[in-house]
């Protein structure tokens, strides 16, 4: 029941900037949160429409396999 609440903040413009953080705890958990939030449709609606796919996909090639597997978790919740 968060999502609805969550999406009326500019939460996906920050999550979007953290896909790109040095440290990859941030990475990782910037996606994990994205995963969480495009579990309904309109969270899959506002997370596409806010850009966050092609950070997603860059993340997919990160030296990090936790943050790459957080990635594909986000990326197939859009689905």
């Amino acid at each position: 029941m968060a999502t609805p609440y969550v999406l009326n903040t500019p939460v996906l413009a920050r999550l979007n900037k953290h896909l790109a953080a040095k440290e990859w705890q941030v990475r990782q958990l910037a996606a994990e949160n994205l995963c969480s939030i495009s579990f309904n449709d309109d969270g899959k609606i506002q997370t596409i429409e806010a850009g966050s796919i092609p950070p997603l996909t860059e993340m997919l090639t990160d030296s990090i396999s936790d943050v790459r597997t957080s990635a594909v978790c986000a990326l197939a919740s859009l689905a």
